[in-house]
């Protein structure tokens, strides 16, 4: 208002008298200096809080709290200043505010770049802390909610905790976008917050969230689209697909070290008579229940595949030809029963045909030929050989 007076061709305070509200650094270093008001931040600020808190308790009544003042008059009103500015003291803390402020905002690129390189919140939270306390400030602690910190499958949150005489905390909601994470406990970060950096440093933190919250997602949408790839829709077992990512390796890593590895080709039975006297849907059926006892049977770390429309492979880490032959009987027992639980009109069957891959100059692809050969050769001799 003084500058536009004066570009009005008037003079304060001769025309005009002008009175702030406020008592900012800059009013006494103005021309001519403003008078003003002072009031404390903390007086409104403490029965702010014990306002809410009688809201929160259901104690609330209507009342009127005033905030003490105190008035300041200077030359802006035509008065004179008890207390006249130090014009150097002035610039040189303007200036040294300057420096801070290119400081801190050199500080804040490098903090985005170094948050934003986290694979983890716990990564997060501790790097956050390291910077924090490079600023005088002491513990830093990250509520969250559950769904998010989850997402990377960690069980407890880092110990940051320092030492300190004092013990002043902030509590600082933490979101971005319509998503809120949760909040961030700084223990004694007068330095943000005297130089009006907190704000900054949330936001700096909130965008780094925010990007590695996407990262995640976008694994875990990768990882379940890879799980897609490899698995068979209707048995649930590994499609034919697997082989290159997953039977290949583990053959290679167990016959490159001369351990055993257990190659079993299983064919349905039937299925053919199946189909064309009961419908392509018990045909599924009988497929399903063969996987189902496979699923069972083999070991965690074996690789079952559908090979083909009613062709099974497993490829069985550490299995020598006992193992093999008795995990051969087994699924065949258990064929039985559920073809006697599922109350149809067709036997539910399978033949089997394995070998123990033990020589490193033979291929996956030759170990499966042959357990396909001596499937074919049991087959034939139950009499179900393919038609």
């Amino acid at each position: 208002m003084c500058l536009a007076t004066q570009d009005a061709g008037f003079s304060v305070p001769d025309d005009f008298l002008v009175t702030g509200f406020d008592n900012t650094t800059r009013s006494i270093n103005f021309y001519p200096p403003i008078t003003t008001v002072e009031f404390f931040k903390a007086h409104i600020m403490y029965n702010a809080l014990c306002l809410l808190a009688d809201i929160w308790n259901g104690t609330s009544k209507s009342t009127q709290i005033f905030s003490p003042t105190r008035y300041i008059y200077r030359e802006s009103s035509g008065c004179t200043s008890l207390f006249p500015a130090d014009p150097g003291k002035y610039v040189s803390s303007q200036i040294m505010a300057e420096v801070r402020q290119g400081s801190m905002l050199n500080w804040m690129m490098e903090l985005d770049c170094f948050l934003l390189d986290c694979n983890s919140f716990t990564e997060l939270a501790d790097h956050l802390h390291t910077w924090l306390t490079e600023h005088n400030c002491g513990s830093l602690y990250l509520l969250m909610n559950t769904d998010i910190f989850m997402l990377e499958n960690i069980d407890s949150l880092p110990d940051t905790a320092g030492s300190s005489d004092t013990h002043i905390y902030l509590f600082a909601p933490v979101h971005f976008r319509e998503r809120e994470i949760g909040y961030l406990i700084l223990e004694n970060c007068d330095y943000l917050t005297w130089h009006q950096f907190l704000f900054e440093t949330l936001r700096t933190f909130g965008t780094a969230i925010e990007a590695l919250y996407g990262k995640l997602i976008l694994r875990k949408k990768t990882k379940q689209l890879s799980q897609l790839y490899i698995h068979d829709t209707l048995t649930g077992l590994y499609n034919r697909m697997a082989y290159e990512k997953l039977a290949l390796p583990v053959f290679q890593q167990y016959i490159s070290q001369l351990r055993p590895v257990g190659i079993m080709f299983i064919d349905a039975d039937h299925l053919k008579y199946i189909n064309d006297n009961f419908g392509h849907d018990m045909g599924n059926l009988s497929i399903k229940s063969i996987a189902s006892v496979i699923h069972q049977q083999c070991p965690v770390n074996s690789v079952s595949m559908r090979y083909g429309g009613d062709e099974f492979v497993c490829v069985i880490p550490d299995y020598n030809q006992t193992r093999m032959q008795k995990l051969a009987q087994t699924i065949t027992d258990m064929l039985a029963i559920q073809s006697s639980h599922r109350n149809v009109d067709f036997p539910i069957e399978a033949s089997i045909g394995f070998v123990v891959a033990e020589d490193p100059l033979l291929s996956l692809n030759d170990y499966i030929n042959l357990a396909d050969e001596k499937m074919y050769t049991a087959k034939k001799g139950r009499g179900a050989a393919r038609k």
